[in-house]
């Protein structure tokens, strides 16, 4: 994977959306960016980095001094969904489940050690989210909702007052 090519499909809607500002939609101002990060949000105490690593991407979180790696990506588009549900200002407190997590029949759910997998098969292309910790795993979950919606659409049902209500809007509940 080359580092200099690999960039956010929608940075500037994302970095808009988890509150960074213009022109730095996918970095921190003033800060240098790592090598290999593609995204980062936060302020300067804490923060958070979607960086791309050999297998896929990486999202580590940064609290002083301390980081920690949240979650795990196959693909891109699923990093960014991500850190939409995760970290968006604008996002809604609408509850998504009415009791535990679940998610689509066709996702295979494993939990070990404190890691969850997620995983799912997308026309020929595995995908699988690992999430570290049952905050990142609860993001995971509503992840695994809106993995075929396209980026504003996702963003429509993050902010939603009723979440999944807007997924069946969007038709994908019954």
């Amino acid at each position: 994977m080359n580092d200099a090519i690999v960039s956010l499909p929608h940075a500037a809607e994302l970095g808009a959306f988890v509150g960074n500002v213009p022109p730095h939609w996918s970095s921190l101002p003033h800060l240098d960016r790592g090598t290999g990060v593609i995204f980062e949000y936060g302020d300067i105490e804490t923060s958070s980095r979607l960086e791309s690593s050999g297998a896929g991407y990486v999202l580590v979180d940064r609290d002083r001094a301390h980081e920690e790696k949240a979650a795990e990506f196959t693909h891109l588009e699923d990093a960014e969904r991500f850190v939409a549900i995760r970290g968006g200002r604008n996002r809604s407190a609408g509850r998504w489940f009415q009791d535990r997590a679940t998610a689509p029949d066709d996702v295979d759910v494993r939990a070990e050690g404190g890691a969850y997998s997620f995983s799912w098969v997308d026309g020929a292309e595995e995908h699988e989210v690992r999430a570290f910790g049952v905050p990142e795993a609860s993001t995971a979950y509503r992840l695994c909702w809106v993995r075929t919606l396209p980026f504003e659409q996702v963003i429509d049902v993050v902010t939603a007052q009723t979440p999944m209500d807007r997924l069946r809007e969007h038709g994908l509940l019954r």
